[in-house]
């Protein structure tokens, strides 16, 4: 029964194998190069260029390639942006490809074209690009020098972070590890500032390897933990198994086995559901070994000869992408020779739809030039008549208000002289007690003047305090005959009589530039008011416009002014 069991386990794992293989492959129908030739050489350069790119996002390098030869390959355009970045993104195809020889040459080609034409945003992306292949020879240092340019030649945060991570990847190389750890800390913090502020899973994960060879096993396993949480963001599965399996292999070297296990087999299931057979090999390597540690035969026999298979499959997979990339390469000369046959037949044409679009796009513009113009003019007609608008309805309520105000004052009056004729016939029935308080006739003279010069002096009226007691000490009098003074001459009680002063001087504070910073809070405690309600009721009472309403007048008379 055992033995079967076990035969039963070989043909699982050898299906297994051949479906896996089969799988690696699996390639898509060839594509017919020069029917695609005839579907987009009449297009011009920068038609030809977005579809380009929209088959390069799609993993359809095959066409796109062919669209940038279209480009770099017709003699009729001339040195533009265009034709760099055609160039550029067609290196990067037959760098994927192996093609460096190729790929170098069309590098070059670009570079040389955006010095040229000043197009510096692509010469330091292009010297970077330079530099990874020199980087694939494992020659550091002429790669190290064409980093180096392309940081020096600016660019956006996003190829800055790349070109310094590049620069620490070769530092690292070099064994120069604080110089590798400089360059990645500049690299996160211009990914942060970057388009893509949050993919920093590349760099976190760099400077794991970094802490780790400098045995500051802490920090290494910090940062990986990093990398990790980063990339679970963005749903990377491929990549999340590779971290997974980074940390398994840095518990495996520190002979912590059970932790080891547990993230080679949290790797395992995000790799075979991403299909990142390079990442189950591995993951069966150290699963063998830790199994053979532990002195499980049987079961370190299983994990090796999965591993085995796998690797076997990726080989066979390799060789067999060599040749299909041989065949592209083959197929991609002959569609560059017959691009090159089109040249002449295009060119007449590619200028004539040049000139008319160009005729297209000046009337265009020019139309669309004229209608903003007097779109805007327009709407700041409209703009400045609803100001008028709003300046007149201001002035109209100022009016109103102050003819209102006018009114209440003279109606107020009325009622004081009425209320002045009923007291006059209460006089007999107090007689006795005004006869106690009666002073002479100069006496109550020379109080009024005295109370009026007194009310002229904001320092001593607009304290909180200054009642109609301390106002009969300054003029050495009593309560009574101040009172009795206010009432007979002034038609008031003491109370209306002072908030009247201290209203007009918060008016005199309002239109003062030094006062225009204060609140009206703070503004009626200047002026002696305990509180902002008080003083609102008695501004109102006094203005006939409350505080807010006289403020706002006053700004819309001074922008009307200016």
């Amino acid at each position: 029964m055992h033995r079967v069991h076990n035969i039963l386990k070989k043909i699982a794992f050898a299906l297994f194998a051949i479906s896996f293989f089969c799988l690696l492959h699996a390639q898509p129908a060839s594509i017919p190069y020069f029917s695609t030739i005839e579907q987009y050489k009449s297009l011009n350069s920068n038609q030809l260029l977005d579809i380009a790119d929209k088959f390069y996002a799609n993993n359809s390098k095959d066409s796109a390639l062919i669209c940038y030869s279209l480009i770099y390959n017709n003699n009729a355009i001339k040195k533009d942006t265009v034709l760099v970045q055609a160039l550029n993104r067609a290196a990067l195809i037959y760098y994927s490809n192996y093609d460096y020889k190729t790929s170098l040459e069309l590098f070059l080609r670009a570079l040389k074209i955006a010095e040229d034409i000043g197009y510096n945003e692509y010469v330091g992306r292009i010297y970077n690009n330079i530099g990874n292949i020199y980087n694939a020879f494992k020659d550091l240092s002429a790669a190290e020098n064409c980093y180096r340019i392309a940081y020096e030649k600016k660019g956006s945060d996003q190829l800055m972070a790349v070109v310094l991570l590049n620069l620490g990847v070769i530092a690292g190389d070099k064994n120069e590890l604080d110089s590798a750890m400089m360059f990645f800390r500049k690299a996160y913090t211009m990914r942060k500032q970057s388009d893509a502020p949050n993919m920093l899973y590349d760099i976190l994960n760099n400077m794991a390897v970094v802490y780790l060879r400098k045995e500051q096993y802490d920090s290494a396993l910090y940062y990986y933990n990093l990398s990790l949480e980063n990339v679970r963001q963005f749903n990377l599965e491929s990549h999340e198994a590779k971290f997974l399996q980074n940390i398994a292999e840095f518990y495996y070297n520190l002979k912590s086995l059970d932790s080891a296990i547990y993230y080679l087999n949290k790797s395992n299931e995000l790799a075979e559901k991403a299909k990142s057979y390079d990442v189950l090999s591995g993951n069966y390597f150290y699963l063998s070994q830790i199994e053979e540690q532990r002195g499980n035969k049987s079961k370190a026999l299983e994990y090796h000869h999965k591993f085995y298979a796998i690797k076997d499959s990726i080989f066979n997979a390799s060789k067999y992408a060599e040749i299909n990339q041989m065949q592209f390469l083959y197929d991609m000369a002959k569609v560059d020779k017959q691009i090159q046959e089109l040249n002449a037949e295009r060119e007449l044409k590619e200028r004539m739809i040049v000139f008319q679009r160009t005729i297209q796009w000046i009337l265009i513009s020019a139309f669309l030039i004229v209608l903003v113009v007097l779109l805007y003019i327009y709407l700041q007609k409209q703009k400045l008549n609803q100001s008028y608008k709003v300046l007149v309805s201001k002035n109209i309520e100022i009016v109103n208000q102050d003819s209102k105000y006018k009114q209440q004052i003279a109606d107020r009056n009325k009622v004081i002289l009425n209320l002045e004729e009923e007291l006059s016939r209460f006089v007999q029935h107090r007689e006795n007690k005004y006869q106690a308080t009666s002073i002479s006739r100069d006496l109550q003279h020379e109080l009024k003047e005295q109370i009026l010069e007194i009310m002229s002096d904001a320092s001593i009226i607009c304290n909180s305090d200054f009642t109609i007691n301390t106002l009969a000490e300054i003029v050495k009098s009593n309560r009574t005959y101040i009172s009795k003074i206010i009432n007979q001459e002034f038609h008031k009680n003491f109370n209306s009589f002072i908030n009247e002063y201290r209203i007009k001087e918060a008016l005199k504070m309002l239109q003062a530039e030094d006062y225009q910073k204060y609140t009206v809070e703070g503004i009626s405690k200047m002026v002696g008011f305990e509180s902002r309600s008080t003083f609102n009721i008695a501004f109102k009472e006094i203005t006939g416009v409350t505080p807010t309403f006289y403020i706002k007048s006053l700004q819309s008379s001074t922008l009307q002014n200016t």
